[in-house]
């Protein structure tokens, strides 16, 4: 468990990490990171040691010590399934938001139904998609659109409206089950370490996020 002095300094940590993160580097995050919570191919693998390099310094996140060796594709792959699609009893931590939003964990609920409304309102579409548009990896993608709409806006005005997007869509629908998402990783026996330190990842640049939205 973590004590007062431990809580307040990651606290001033995080803080100091967010002023560094610009809409270039939140973008690039954003990408990172769906890539690693999508399916694993070999496309991940070549881009990896970079991908985790760039994750790690721009949140001041140290790597693994065994992320100085590229993972077979094949481990990967197990690592996913058993994780976020199936195994025994179950898959430890779907990555849909629906499972931790709705009282019944259902599928295709109402928080589903207003994500699919959010992109819509971009005039952005799924139909070349086989997940629900809840689909953790779709949200992060959702969000660096988003992000780079920000970025490219031809006034402060129209970058706030942005801004007040992402936060909204990131507050009400990303955000509220990420810690949950992140925790069922971190518990699993076994778990890869790839996707342990993916969750801190995440957790980490969510917190930031949240920060950020504030301001």
């Amino acid at each position: 468990m973590e004590t007062g002095t431990e809580c307040s300094a990651q606290q001033e940590r995080l803080a100091e990490v967010n002023l560094q993160l610009c809409n270039t580097e939140r973008k690039t995050l954003y990408r990172l990171l769906a890539a690693l919570f999508r399916y694993p191919e070999q496309g991940l693998l070549d881009s990896l040691s970079l991908s985790l390099q760039k994750t790690s310094a721009f949140l001041n996140l140290p790597l693994p010590a065994d992320t100085n060796q590229v993972p077979e594709l094949i481990d990967l792959e197990v690592a996913y399934t058993g994780l976020f699609i199936n195994c025994l009893g179950g898959a430890a931590a779907p990555p849909y938001g629906s499972v931790y939003l709705e009282s019944d964990a259902q599928l295709m609920g109402s928080s589903c139904l207003q994500v699919v409304e959010s992109y819509r309102s971009e005039g952005l579409n799924l139909d070349a998609s086989d997940e629900p548009a809840d689909f953790l990896a779709t949200e992060l993608e959702f969000l660096y659109y988003l992000v780079a709409e920000e970025e490219g806006a031809e006034n402060s005005a129209v970058a706030l409206g942005w801004k007040k997007k992402q936060g909204d869509f990131s507050r009400e629908l990303l955000h509220p089950w990420l810690k949950e998402f992140c925790q069922r990783i971190e518990q699993t026996s076994g778990v890869h370490p790839l996707y342990a330190w993916a969750a801190e990842a995440l957790l980490q640049f969510s917190e930031l996020e949240q920060n950020y939205f504030s301001r």
